[in-house]
């Protein structure tokens, strides 16, 4: 009668242990969660930039209109013309100047004082969402003391 040898395993013929399996199942959860965040952070990057690229018109359009004499800014509604709103999808800017009531706004002009409201918006739609961006600042005949 003949008696077979057990089977050794070479030390190179290992399986794969749970710890191993369990890394690797943790690293593939980790990829896959990160690349699903990567449209949404795409997104909010270029919402920052449109919102940025609003506001930097907005400051341009109101230096603008400080740079003017106080007599020669009449009320009304004006467009912008601003090369950078080809960069906002469907953008169109558009500057108010109105005289200031003594009615509608007594705590800054109650005595009938020459001061003009300048409102700048601009707007511009965001995934089918109209988007806009609002500043408004005065003006006086002396300067805001």
């Amino acid at each position: 009668m003949q008696f077979s040898q057990p089977v050794l395993l070479k030390s190179d013929q290992r399986g794969v242990s749970l710890a191993e399996l369990l890394l690797v199942i943790v690293a593939v959860v980790f990829l896959v969660l990160l690349l699903g965040s990567i449209p949404g952070s795409v997104n909010l990057i270029g919402r920052s930039r449109q919102q940025s690229v609003a506001r930097e018109i907005i400051a341009r359009e109101i230096e603008n209109k400080r740079s003017v004499t106080y007599i020669n800014l009449t009320p009304g509604e004006t467009q912008i013309n601003d090369s950078r709103l080809g960069f906002l999808p469907g953008g169109e800017g558009k500057t108010i100047i109105s005289d200031c009531d003594p009615l509608e706004s007594p705590a800054i002009c109650p005595n009938g004082e020459s001061i003009k409201q300048i409102t700048v918006i601009v707007s511009w739609k965001t995934a089918g969402k109209d988007t806009a961006v609002k500043v408004q600042t005065l003006i006086s005949e002396g300067g805001l003391n």
